[in-house]
């Protein structure tokens, strides 16, 4: 009586390990796979191991059973809010990059307009805030999905045990920045101008000039931006003042998009032909 095909799969990995030099080619045991070894002839012990063991692994993987059926994950909650604007969802790499302090405003705007952030940038923002002040604002802004993938991923997505940190406060600007939040755009403009031009306002006021970067309204943004693109003369605060101009800038947009109707996509035609409002 031949070996099982187990036992001979026992035989060929010794021979694949010891070398055929050492261990010639066992015979296989008759039936199919020694019909099919003779159908495709060999030309040595080794290529006679290497065609068993390959004709082996197919005959094993076909006779597998398949397990039970999985049951189905329960859907996340439905949520009727829009998706955020495709032009938002692509500025969000950018912030994160190059101005981290338009995030939070970024997604206290999703929220406020009746927004939900698209699947893929829920999964990248749970995953990186997991137990920071932030995390509240990307659960709001992500709506059911966020509880529906911390309950079925914890480890990826769950809250840290820490527990959520406290927004922190801004600190309070220097006076003489604190007025220009609510002055005309052209003058905050040149006052910034003119401060960064004579080293007034220079990189020990940076945490202070972003901030109020952050609290202008948006139609001052433009004119500052555009103000700071021709004050570059300093070379102190060439950077900072660059720096600022890309941040004014880049806030408008941000803005703008969040801002943007969205366009409903066309009513489907129905087989009697389109339909007409």
């Amino acid at each position: 009586m031949g070996d099982t095909w187990a036992e001979h799969w026992n035989r060929l990995a010794t021979a694949s390990l010891l070398g055929t030099d050492r261990r010639p080619s066992p015979t296989p045991p008759p039936g199919p796979l020694a019909d099919a070894v003779a159908q495709v002839a060999p030309l040595d012990d080794a290529e006679s191991v290497l065609t068993q063991v390959v004709l082996l692994v197919a005959a094993r993987r076909a006779g597998v059973q398949p397990g039970p059926p999985v049951p189905a994950l329960a859907p996340a909650a439905p949520d009727d809010r829009r998706l955020c604007p495709p032009a938002a969802a692509r500025r969000l790499p950018e912030l994160a990059t190059h101005f981290p302090s338009l995030v939070d405003e970024w997604l206290d705007r999703i929220v406020a307009a009746g927004y939900r952030l698209p699947p893929d940038i829920v999964v990248t923002l749970l995953g990186r805030h997991r137990d920071d002040a932030r995390r509240r604002l990307v659960e709001d802004a992500a709506g059911p999905l966020a509880p529906w993938l911390a309950g079925h991923f914890p480890r990826s997505f769950a809250r840290g045990r820490r527990g959520l940190a406290a927004r922190p406060e801004p600190p309070p600007l220097p006076a003489d920045l604190a007025g220009l939040v609510d002055q005309p755009a052209e003058a905050v403009a040149d006052a910034l101008a003119e401060g960064l031009a004579t080293g007034r306002y220079g990189p020990r006021l940076r945490a202070s000039l972003v901030q109020l970067v952050g609290l202008l309204p948006p139609s001052s943004l433009p004119v500052v931006a555009e103000a700071l693109s021709r004050a570059g003369t300093n070379a102190a605060t060439l950077g900072l003042t660059l720096s600022l101009g890309d941040l004014a800038r880049t806030r408008s947009a941000m803005i703008t998009e969040l801002a943007a109707p969205i366009t409903e996509p066309p009513t489907p035609p129905t087989e009697d032909g389109p339909v007409h409002a």
